[in-house]
């Protein structure tokens, strides 16, 4: 149903900005998890998928051009999260070395 659809993701955006939000203010870094997952699961993740789909179709995807942004996008909000660009590249690696296989293994063709 596009309606539960929408709600979950509207209740998750919120946890992910109130997360962010009180982490900053109350100066608990444990808080950024939920902000942490969003750039990993939610830009880092579209990120890695549309550019997957594009190559694995050889047909332009919807959502493509907002995934190459994101390619700029991710790692800006990780260095901005973890503070450090070594962090930022295990990270993407990480992600990369994971989703990508997963991705050319149970994609539907």
């Amino acid at each position: 149903d596009d309606n539960i659809f929408t709600w979950f993701n509207m209740a998750s955006y919120a946890v992910f900005t109130l997360g962010y939000v009180f982490g900053m203010y109350y100066r608990k870094r444990f808080l950024l998890i939920p902000a942490f997952f969003f750039i990993c699961a939610g830009v880092l993740g579209n990120a890695i998928w549309h550019v997957v789909w594009f190559f694995e179709t050889g047909q332009y995807q919807p959502g493509l051009y907002t995934a190459l942004l994101y390619w700029i996008i991710a790692p800006y909000l990780l260095y901005k999260l973890l503070g450090k660009t070594k962090y930022v590249g295990v990270v993407i690696v990480a992600f990369i070395s994971l989703l990508v296989p997963l991705l050319l293994t149970f994609s539907i063709k």
